[in-house]
């Protein structure tokens, strides 16, 4: 099988929920909105959402700061796709090595992957403090060189477009997940190898060792 760097917030784990609870928190003047729009919400960049929901620019940093902070009080209140633990014992068990690629606190991963027992599964956790394409480039660009990867040979899975671009510019092929809700068009616009429904298409479009 094939290496795998995966995503974490939007392809592993669904923390969209969490994320806008505690932007409520340290924003109390931001507009409250429904789940509907909630919903909505999930196609775009994560700093575009924060965006419509009224929090100014100015404000980001912080906010980015201390949501990850927030999120490790609550960490064991996100819950993983559904398959998705299914889809990383089956990638583990036929071969794959398996890493992750976040701009959310390593503590804050290392607790959701010990208490869904999947911590066994990934060989390494890079993080990047803020995420576009350009930080997420340099981070696989060092996650290829630490393990002795090639690139060619790891795929990077992800929700957003920047996630495609980014590994594009390494030379990685990139499949792009569509059960975080991002919006599909910009997706296929981002130029992935693949758009998969669920976490079983992506078990079965990865090569398999022969």
């Amino acid at each position: 099988m094939a290496n795998v760097v995966f995503d974490f917030d939007g392809t592993l784990a669904d923390t969209f929920p969490l994320v806008i609870d505690v932007a409520y928190k340290l924003s109390p003047g931001t507009r409250r909105i429904s789940p509907e729009a909630i919903t909505r919400l999930r196609r775009l960049p994560l700093l575009t959402a924060l965006r419509e929901l009224g929090i100014p620019n100015r404000h980001m940093p912080l906010l980015i700061l201390f949501t990850r902070k927030r999120l490790a009080e609550r960490m064991q209140e996100v819950r993983p796709y559904e398959g998705v633990e299914a889809m990383v014992r089956s990638l583990h068990a036929a071969g794959s090595q398996l890493f992750i690629l976040t701009s959310n606190y390593r503590e804050n991963v290392q607790d959701f992957l010990e208490h869904y027992k999947l911590e066994t599964f990934f060989s390494d956790v890079e993080t990047v403090y803020y995420a576009n394409s350009l930080t997420k480039t340099r981070a696989l660009r060092r996650l290829l060189r630490r393990h002795g990867l090639h690139a060619a040979e790891t795929y990077h899975v992800g929700n957003e477009a920047l996630d495609i671009r980014a590994a594009r510019r390494v030379g990685m092929p990139a499949v792009a997940v569509a059960w975080g809700g991002y919006d599909v068009r910009a997706l296929k616009a981002a130029k992935p190898l693949a758009i998969v429904e669920t976490p079983r298409q992506l078990v079965g479009l990865l090569p398999h060792s022969p």
